[in-house]
């Protein structure tokens, strides 16, 4: 998720997501929320969780994508209140139908991992891991939407976010995702 997002989430459910800036060791809270699509139905579980959290020491120690579906882990020393689990659950049923990219419809796509995304997201998804995946010649570089800092290869997320926002400049994924070859630099030689 866009770390204005998950600031907002933080501050605006500061019970609920207490340990979001945790230790490892202790919370898995400090991995963060998943895609960017999902934060409107993870703010509207917040918002009905959180009053709980406030009033006792219930708080979300993990919150994912698994199997194409959103997943909420609570820790509390007492009972989890019906109210509490039933906002998870229609929070988990939402993510089944909504595109964690772009929050548009969407259905559970397998992929080399189940998501559950949108028909541009998908075809974007299909030609990530084809690239990401595939063994590509010395000489070849990532395309411009997979390129981080220092040349290092972007997450799916990370590089779905750089093609919505160029998309319109770009024209079809494809397109935008043609490797660009390197000039070729001259091998040295062995010797025997």
């Amino acid at each position: 998720m866009r770390p204005d997002l998950d600031d907002a989430l933080v501050r605006d459910f500061p019970a609920l997501y207490r340990e979001r800036h945790g230790d490892s060791s202790e919370t898995r809270m400090c991995h963060g929320f998943p895609g960017d699509g999902w934060e409107a139905l993870i703010r509207r579980m917040s918002e009905k969780v959180e009053p709980f959290c406030v009033a006792t020491d219930l708080r979300c120690a993990q919150i994912k994508e698994k199997g194409a579906l959103l997943r909420v882990y609570l820790h509390s020393s007492g009972l989890v209140p019906h109210e509490v689990r039933a906002a998870v659950g229609e929070a988990v049923a939402e993510s089944k139908r909504t595109c964690e990219g772009c929050a548009v419809p969407g259905q559970p796509r397998r992929l080399r991992w189940r998501r559950t995304l949108c028909e541009n997201c998908a075809q974007f998804a299909e030609e990530f891991e084809r690239r990401r995946f595939e063994r590509t010649p010395v000489d070849e570089q990532w395309p411009e939407p997979f390129q981080g800092e220092f040349g290092r290869i972007l997450t799916f997320e990370d590089a779905l976010r750089r093609w919505r926002s160029s998309a319109g400049e770009k024209g079809t994924i494809r397109r935008h995702l043609d490797v660009v070859r390197a000039p070729s630099t001259p091998r040295p030689r062995r010797r025997l």
